[in-house]
């Protein structure tokens, strides 16, 4: 192929690639070394997938021989792989080194201790299970050199996903969301009526409304929810609401209680019209509307409201700074907002602090699941006290349980009782009331691969 085609289906690809993430989330992505221990078919479909997400490079590292076995999940291993003795790294280097030129993939070769040494890593990734101490030892590597580590294991049934990303991890945007900067229509200041409903504001209280102007021309109406964020930002103001260009201010939504048999339609125009009337006729509206309804409820009863989102406005409750809310003391200056403004969305940074693999193991006492209410249920001790166990087995007997190996199953339940019986007594510790291991019948050693990681071989 020659190197123009090459270049130009890159191009393709990666402007297909920043739609999606954007110009800085490639620029970042560029940046990023990953080395991946593991080529089954976890780790394979990562550096597979990273690879194609144009990091910067991929180091993959499995010095495990080929086994016929492998072939079901590592789809670049061939027979003449397994007769010939390769790793399984080697079967699939060739292969992954294909599906980028423009990514560094390379295979490291040396032992798991030094591996970090090799080159300068962004993240590990660990696709395997290895044993206790060297999963401890990495993971504690990785934290003091700011090494993202990630551990996925898929075994039978069940996987098992676990993130450190050190002990201040900053995280710039939480949910990921598109946001959207909206015009400034109206600022207005009022004391909040009974009418309206707006988070931490008492009635009688100032409060600042922001009223958003639509893209569509005079008279259009924003969608406030569009901003993504409780946090935005004065920009372009002018007049003495200049001097808050740039300060952040926390928001809150802005909803009108109407009563049920008021019957309010949102898309009429006697409704839209009041949206981006003047706050104080159309406060004065509704609270003579819900005042008429309430004097007609009898006596002992209770007036039935809804409450409807007004989409263009918000609220200002305080301004932020460093983190911290201050509640807006002096709002003179907004009562003096003359035209024009925009408000900009702020994703502020989540600093966030990530445990060690070792006191995940032990203090969790609940475990993630994908389903939360499964979580919460606590159907994923057995898996993590079951990971612990197998994890000290290994440590003790220098493999893994056998597969279907009654003797090995019943010192593996042996190793989890006691490890659950120890943390009973230890504060936000993992550990069960009771242990039941078993499928169909209860006993340890119905537990195969395909049900539970209890009693089986752990990938090697």
């Amino acid at each position: 192929m020659c190197a123009h085609k090459v270049m130009d289906e890159e191009k393709e690809r990666l402007t297909r690639m920043e739609a999606v993430v954007g110009a800085e989330g490639m620029a970042k992505l560029k940046d990023l070394r990953v080395l991946i221990i593991g080529c089954g078919g976890a780790g394979l479909e990562t550096a597979k997938n990273l690879i194609l997400s144009n990091v910067g490079g991929v180091r993959i590292w499995d010095p495990a021989i080929c086994k016929i076995s492998d072939m079901g999940t590592n789809f670049y291993m061939r027979e003449h792989h397994v007769n010939d003795g390769n790793t399984r790294a080697e079967c699939s280097i060739t292969n992954l080194k294909t599906l980028n030129p423009f990514c560094d993939v390379g295979m490291y070769e040396g032992g798991l201790a030094g591996a970090l040494g090799s080159d300068k890593f962004s993240a590990v990734v660990v696709s395997v299970a290895l044993p206790k101490k060297d999963l401890f030892e990495l993971n504690e590597a990785c934290r003091s050199q700011h090494i993202a580590f990630v551990m996925g294991l898929n075994v039978g049934v069940t996987a098992s996903i676990f993130s450190d990303f050190g002990s201040a991890h900053h995280i710039t945007d939480i949910d990921g969301e598109p946001t959207q900067p909206l015009a400034v229509f109206s600022v207005e200041v009022i004391k909040k009526p009974a009418c309206l409903s707006i988070s931490g504001v008492k009635e009688g209280e100032e409060v600042i409304i922001v009223t958003c102007a639509g893209s569509e021309g005079a008279g259009s109406r924003a969608d406030v929810t569009k901003i993504g964020t409780d946090v935005v930002e004065f920009d372009s103001h002018t007049g003495k609401l200049e001097a808050f260009n740039g300060t952040k201010f926390r928001i809150a939504r802005v909803e009108l209680k109407s009563p049920n048999d008021a019957k309010v339609n949102i898309n009429e125009a006697s409704f839209t019209n009041l949206l981006m009337s003047p706050m104080e006729n159309s406060t004065s509206f509704w609270q003579k509307q819900l005042d008429t309804y309430a004097a007609e409820v009898e006596e002992g009863k209770k007036l039935r409201c809804r409450e409807i989102g007004l989409l263009n406005k918000v609220a200002l409750v305080a301004t932020v700074a460093s983190g911290e809310d201050t509640p807006i003391s002096d709002t003179s200056a907004f009562k003096e907002y003359l035209v024009g403004g925009m408000i900009n969305p702020v994703k502020l940074v989540v600093t966030k602090e990530y445990k060690t693999l070792a006191e995940t193991l032990e203090k969790l006492p609940v475990p993630n699941m994908l389903n939360s209410e499964n979580a919460v249920a606590g159907q994923g001790i057995d898996t993590h006290l079951a990971f612990a166990a197998v994890l000290d087995f290994q440590e003790e007997h220098g493999r893994w349980p056998g597969l279907l190996n009654d003797k090995d199953a019943d010192a593996v339940l042996e190793i989890a009782k006691s490890i659950s019986d120890k943390r009973k007594d230890i504060e936000g510790a993992c550990f069960a009331q009771a242990i039941n291991w078993g499928f169909p019948s209860g006993e340890a050693r119905d537990v195969d691969i395909a049900c539970a990681p209890l009693c089986t071989a752990f990938p090697d």
